[in-house]
Parts: structure tokens; C-alpha cells; sequence
């Protein structure tokens, strides 16, 4: 099965190669879902395709070699970096201070999963909290 849907600057086709794919109770069940899927699909990519020209110019980077989990990390006072990838900045500490003073508001319990520098850690222990747990 074959479902194709144009659009102005581009078409979308889904070319279902296993029969039993995506089966379902009728054939009819089963076109109208993934039907439904290349639709949204195209239609994500129309929107993105309009967001690319709000984009600031980047840096290029390198692309990651390796897994970032055995990758060696490098981190000093300013930056954290893995495989010259930058995964957290000194200059995110205002930010995450209002981060961290809007999620201990309440004074209650926080769970915060991720890596980092250890910011917004330091941050939500100062703001005072019930209990709080990270995941590195």
C-alpha cells in the first residue's frame, strides 16, 4: 500500500512494505489511520518549514562520534562538555535560579532528572524544600 498527499513545496509518501503492518479490524480502519499520519506528518513539516526562517545563524559543531554515556566529559567553571558538545553554560544560572524559585514555591518535593553543572541542584537546595532527589 502506497498514501501520498502533495503539497505545495513538497509530497509526503508512506510506501507500507509488510501487509501486516499497522493491521487493523478493516482495511478501511487501517488506510484512514495511516492516511491520518501522513497528513499530520506533512503538516508538521509545512509548519517547520516556516519556523526555519525565524532561526538565528548557530555554530557549527562536530558531529558526536561515540556514545555520549562513555564519552569522556569536560567541565570547568564556565562550561560542561561532551564530545565538544555543550551541554550546559554558566551564563543558564539566572535562568535556572528562576527555574529552581518557581519549582520550590511550594516549598514541597522536587524531582529533577538530567546532568549537568549542578546549578539548578545548588539552587533548588538553597530555596528550600521538603525533600528533594536527583537523577543524574
Amino acid at each position: 500500500m502506497t498514501l501520498k498527499r502533495e503539497f505545495p513545496n513538497f509530497d509526503v509518501v508512506l510506501d507500507i512494505k509488510d501487509p501486516d503492518f499497522a493491521e487493523a479490524p478493516s482495511d478501511f480502519q487501517r488506510r484512514w489511520m495511516l492516511s491520518r499520519a501522513v497528513s499530520e506528518f506533512g503538516d508538521d513539516v509545512e509548519h517547520l518549514g516556516g519556523q526555519i526562517a525565524r532561526f538565528v545563524p548557530g555554530e557549527e559543531r562536530s558531529a558526536i562520534e561515540h556514545s555520549w554515556q562513555s564519552s569522556p566529559a569536560q567541565l570547568d567553571e564556565t562550561e560542561l562538555l561532551i564530545e565538544n558538545q555543550q551541554v550546559m553554560q554558566a551564563w543558564e544560572k539566572p535562568l535556572m535560579r528562576s527555574l529552581a524559585q518557581a519549582a520550590a514555591q511550594g516549598h514541597g518535593d522536587v524531582l529533577e532528572v538530567g546532568f549537568g553543572m549542578g546549578i539548578s541542584a545548588s539552587y533548588l537546595q538553597e530555596a528550600g524544600l521538603r525533600s528533594y532527589t536527583v537523577i543524574e
